[in-house]
């Protein structure tokens, strides 16, 4: 393992200070079409006029659950599964989860999603634990 010295570097106010004596702003802007974009910047942030998707969904495969329904020894049934593009609709029972993959919609009632690397599946019911 190497050793460094305090002494030997350089404080935030140089570093900062020769990135900027290095770099040149872009300050010419034009406008193209969408088509010949590739490998441009934009001058400003571009921002939606609508929601995309137009519902919260899960941002990984995993387990959704009430959050109230999990503690350390808690087994959650299976109730289901949610798929991108298929939601599942049904009520969530009591002490359950819904299998969910990524994209797909967060079930109404749902408040957590636990990633299924941190789940344990045994008998179509899970075991949450954290690595």
């Amino acid at each position: 393992m190497e050793h460094y010295h305090t002494d030997q570097l350089l404080s935030l106010k140089k570093v900062l200070n020769n990135i900027f004596t290095l770099i040149t702003p872009i300050a010419e802007k034009e406008i193209i079409p969408l088509t010949e974009s590739i490998n441009r910047i934009t001058a400003r942030e571009i921002i939606s006029p609508i929601n995309v998707p137009p519902f919260d969904n899960s941002a990984m495969d995993g387990y959704a659950i009430r959050f109230n329904d999990w503690h350390d020894a808690a087994r959650l049934v299976v109730a289901g599964t949610a798929l991108a593009g298929s939601a599942f609709r049904d009520p969530l029972p009591a002490k359950s989860c819904i299998r969910i993959m990524t994209g797909a919609p967060i079930p109404s009632g749902v408040d957590t999603v636990i990633m299924q690397e941190n789940t344990r599946l045994v008998n179509n019911a899970i075991s949450l634990f954290s690595q």
